[in-house]
């Protein structure tokens, strides 16, 4: 294939140009000599329609291997619009849309359009656009492995009035509002709409399980949609996938941001004479899963000290991607943004798994809050059939193995089972340390 080769207009040239009725071939001919690429020849208006039809071809497909970008798109742009009907015609339907890019995602990648581009215009009733394709040898293929590839199909708004090729870059996923979906007669049952119908808050539609799996057979999307005041540009694109397992992989090797720097983020922060400085008191559970962080996650723009569980978010985002943060509601502007936090991580390693809060110095030191060290619990110690339950006051009661107590203190208390012999009666209770409440070292 030449490298500027366009498949779609190579298949017009080929297939459409000689369906086309004489009147239209002429029509084509005179606007292409009249507003053509000047470096084409002439094309003549004598002959037969077989004698128009290959001279017409024959000066297309030396348009179409052309090296210059700007002839290609003129003659490209010239013949379509001669072959519209007045009905088909408005200002995006013979516009170049290959600039268009979606904003991307860590869960799938473009590898290449399989449909044409379709126009949803703005309407004041309800609207039906057809999308056909046919899914190549390759596509079926690659769809075998649904784990890995799969058919999406992608909308997003378009400005008619303003179109330009830096308008269409980074676009978000959206889909006119109420819109019915139906892929070889068969209802697309996934949402549309996303999160409070905020753009880029859905996903491309997964329609892979709707296609007809055979080479070159016609597959038809039916899009209905009531009245909009806005356009809308479709295509049909193979992704791959990602799961969440591989994306916190690439987190962990590409994407720590290590101890050191997060001190020294801290540190600058203490330092900045427009804060006034404090301690923090710190969650070690997640806001969104409210368990204990496994995986510390926090967009690297993000100033808190408070992490989430990177594995949740993603799980989450990965049904309704709002990519906003759950500390400060910021919206990540990309999810290249995520990185794991050394600092939590290493937090997380060095307390156990009890403790769910530390305070955080303002020099990035921390320590177990007073009420964690303040905070006694019952010691249940289960030996075979007996279940010892002990409480105490004071600190010599704990280091005596049968603590006497003194006037206005609280009695021990024991539950034995009677039915043990004196040998097995016989235990010692263990001595309990109390917690460490010096700030651990950074």
């Amino acid at each position: 294939m030449a490298e500027n080769q366009d498949p779609e207009f190579r298949a017009f040239i080929e297939k459409k140009v000689p369906t086309l009725p004489v009147a239209t071939l002429k029509k084509m001919i005179r606007t292409l000599n009249r507003n053509g690429p000047s470096q084409f020849y002439f094309i003549k208006l004598s002959g037969n329609k077989a004698e128009l039809v290959k001279r017409l071809q024959t000066y297309l497909l030396k348009a179409e291997q052309s090296p210059n970008s700007a002839a290609r798109k003129t003659a490209k742009t010239i013949v379509l619009a001669e072959c519209e009907s007045p009905a088909d015609k408005s200002k995006g339907s013979t516009y170049d849309w290959s600039p268009l890019t979606f904003k991307s995602s860590p869960f799938y990648t473009i590898i290449e359009r399989i449909s044409p581009y379709k126009l949803c215009e703005a309407q004041n009733s309800v609207a039906r656009v057809t999308i056909g394709f046919r899914l190549r040898s390759q596509h079926i293929m690659q769809l075998k492995t649904p784990d890995l590839y799969r058919a999406m199909l992608f909308s997003t708004d378009v400005d008619l009035d303003h179109l330009d090729p830096g308008s269409l870059k980074e676009k978000l996923i959206e889909f006119p509002l109420i819109a019915n979906l139906d892929v070889n007669q068969q209802q697309f049952t996934g949402n549309l709409q996303g999160s409070k119908r905020k753009p880029g808050t859905t996903n491309p539609a997964d329609i892979s399980d709707l296609c007809i799996h055979i080479i070159d057979r016609a597959n038809s999307i039916q899009f209905v949609y009531p009245a909009c005041p806005k356009a809308y540009i479709m295509a049909l694109y193979l992704v791959k996938i990602s799961t969440v397992e591989e994306i916190v992989e690439k987190i962990k090797t590409h994407k720590k941001m290590e101890k050191a720097t997060v001190l020294e983020k801290i540190n600058r922060s203490s330092n900045d004479a427009d804060i006034e400085a404090t301690s923090s008191l710190v969650s070690l559970k997640c806001p969104l899963g409210y368990q204990r962080i496994q995986f510390p996650c926090r967009s690297s723009y993000c100033n808190h000290i408070q992490c989430f569980d990177g594995v949740t978010f993603l799980k989450l985002n990965e049904r309704t991607p709002s990519w906003t943060c759950p500390i400060c509601n910021r919206v990540l502007n990309n999810w290249n943004e995520l990185v794991l936090d050394g600092y939590f991580e290493d937090i997380l390693d060095k307390v156990d798994a009890d403790v769910d809060r530390v305070v955080v110095e303002v020099d990035g030191s921390w320590r177990i809050p007073d009420k964690e060290q303040d905070k006694e619990e019952p010691v249940v110690i289960k030996r075979e059939d007996i279940i010892i339950h002990t409480t105490s006051d004071s600190e010599s009661d704990l280091d005596s193995p049968h603590p006497t107590p003194e006037h206005g203190a609280k009695r021990s208390s024991q539950i034995i089972d009677l039915t043990l012999s004196s040998d097995e009666e016989s235990w010692v209770q263990p001595k309990r340390s109390r917690p460490n409440s010096r700030p651990h070292k950074k």
